[in-house]
């Protein structure tokens, strides 16, 4: 030590900050009702026995069929009162696609919840202006996959059929209800 000079050590002792993260069972939790829609990517020539359109067709159906069963209420598209935007949407995204090195197809499926959901720091800058009412946070609001889920099925060009079609609608459906069973009861 030098002269003059005196050796203060300062300890500090921090306590942990609680924080806490969304999970999707914050997004689940309470959900009554989705629209669900199917989008179908069609990537095969037409020289199997089934259409793109009877496949949408029968992929939509056991997809409404299976939520409803499921105890989730289906709210058409048509009928929801509103910007669409705004309701929660299921999605239940296919791609069906010949493997190029073998006489199989592949359909691969994409479940995906959408909702409107605000980022906080959106939040916290609307809250910092001098905007007038929660209604001036709309802009800051986007439609946000909150939950996911994904598979694949294989199956030979001859047995690809409407059966492949409710195999895909029945585990779109499925997968979402057995998570919203798991959070909600």
């Amino acid at each position: 030590m030098r002269a003059g000079f005196s050796c203060l050590a300062t300890i500090l002792i921090l306590s942990p900050i609680s924080t806490y993260g969304q999970t999707t069972d914050d997004f689940i939790n309470g959900i009554i009702g989705v629209v669900p829609r199917v989008f179908v990517e069609w990537s095969i020539e037409n020289t199997i026995e089934i259409e793109e359109k009877s496949y949408t067709n029968q992929v939509e159906e056991v997809f409404y069929r299976t939520l409803l069963d499921g105890g989730i209420e289906v709210i058409s598209v048509y009928d929801f009162v509103g910007d669409i935007r705004e309701a929660n949407v299921l999605d239940c995204n296919i791609t069906v696609m010949r493997n190029e090195n073998s006489d199989q197809i592949t359909e691969e499926y994409y479940t995906e919840l959408r909702q409107m959901v605000v980022k906080w720091s959106d939040f916290s800058n609307w809250a910092q202006s001098s905007l007038g009412s929660p209604g001036d946070l709309v802009p800051f609001f986007n439609s946000t996959a909150t939950w996911s889920s994904s598979g694949t099925y294989l199956s030979g060009i001859e047995g690809f059929s409407t059966e492949s079609a409710h195999g895909i609608g029945t585990s779109c459906a499925e997968t979402f209800i057995e998570e919203w069973d798991r959070v909600n009861n």
